[in-house]
């Protein structure tokens, strides 16, 4: 005669924490009781919703303490991943929705020109690409209304129409063509002198032009030009007091830029690269520029340690006022 076992009762909540009970009792004092709690309390309120004073006096006296403690613990943990959830949330709201016809001439643009940027077989080339794909569109919008004869004096063969949408495609897309433009000059063509004529090119198409192209980025990969095929320290401190007075912020790049241009002359002014290059090193005009620009790292320092530590109150604040939110809507 076969015995049928009877069937399982489904557990309930006071069932898991009267286990918890039998488990954790002789073992109030070893290091993994904490650890136990914690997943109980967790599995506890994913079920049900259990009031704090309750949920701990199902414990024996011995564990209370380390109970609440767990629970406190859980509660916390619920809180921060709510709060990250709606900061996910309110990012993903932000970002620009992929149906948009904007967006999706913005990125067909994008993927077009970057394409004729890398594959350009030469340094004139690839200008002649930024030149007609991009200078030549953002001229013909004319944003800072200038003349008409200005812009006979352009030289635009075949001006596009300037229209809200064609600066709405165009407008995000343009620091990124210029980025590109110059690292792959100086990636592929590092003799090439034309990564210098890209900001004045900026600039003569005008201030707004400016404000829309010119990128710390940007002035990082000129910085970085001006160093290796110039080695003009004093154009380098006038791009860095360029950028100072355009409101561009410094970033790690710029600081380990500098930082390098500082090592390379320290070993050069000690003689460890030759006599030779230690003498031109040591002309008064060579050596008051690389000072000048030795002279920035301080500062570039302090304000990236203030940037850090307001990003950080910035996001702290944010939490808070999610925080108080979440408790508003209990």
């Amino acid at each position: 005669m076969v015995v049928k076992n009877p069937p399982t009762q489904p557990h309930t909540s006071k069932d898991q924490s009267e286990e918890v009970k039998r488990t954790l009792h002789a073992d109030a004092q070893q290091p993994e009781a904490t650890e136990l709690l914690e997943a109980a309390a967790t599995r506890l309120r994913a079920s049900t919703l259990i009031d704090n004073t309750a949920y701990v006096d199902r414990f024996p006296v011995p564990l209370r303490r380390m109970a609440a403690a767990a629970t406190q613990k859980v509660q916390e943990q619920q809180h921060l991943q709510h709060i990250e959830e709606r900061l996910r949330a309110e990012e993903e709201a932000q970002r620009p929705a992929t149906h948009d016809p904007v967006v999706r001439l913005q990125e067909e643009q994008h993927a077009r020109i970057e394409g004729l940027l890398r594959t350009a077989p030469s340094d004139s080339k690839l200008y002649q690409v930024l030149e007609k794909e991009v200078f030549s569109v953002i001229r013909s919008l004319d944003l800072d209304k200038r003349s008409t004869k200005d812009k006979e004096a352009s030289q635009v063969e075949e001006p596009l129409p300037s229209d809200p949408e064609q600066l709405a495609i165009i407008g995000p897309n343009y620091p990124s063509f210029l980025l590109i433009a110059i690292r792959q000059l100086r990636a592929h063509f590092p003799a090439s002198t034309l990564p210098f004529q890209i900001l004045p090119a900026i600039k003569k198409l005008g201030r707004s032009s400016y404000i829309l192209g010119a990128s710390t980025p940007l002035y990082n990969e000129i910085i970085a030009a001006t160093w290796q095929i110039l080695a003009d320290f004093q154009k380098i401190d006038d791009l860095l007091k360029e950028m100072d007075n355009s409101g561009l912020e410094f970033d790690e790049n710029t600081l380990r830029l500098l930082q390098q241009i500082q090592r390379e002359g320290n070993r050069v002014l000690s003689g460890r690269q030759g006599e030779l290059k230690r003498l031109w090193w040591d002309f008064e005009l060579v050596r008051n520029g690389w000072n000048r620009v030795c002279e920035w790292i301080p500062v570039i320092q302090e304000r990236l340690r203030a940037l850090t530590l307001r990003l950080a109150n910035e996001k702290e604040m944010q939490r808070e006022q999610l925080e108080y939110e979440t408790i508003g809507e209990h």
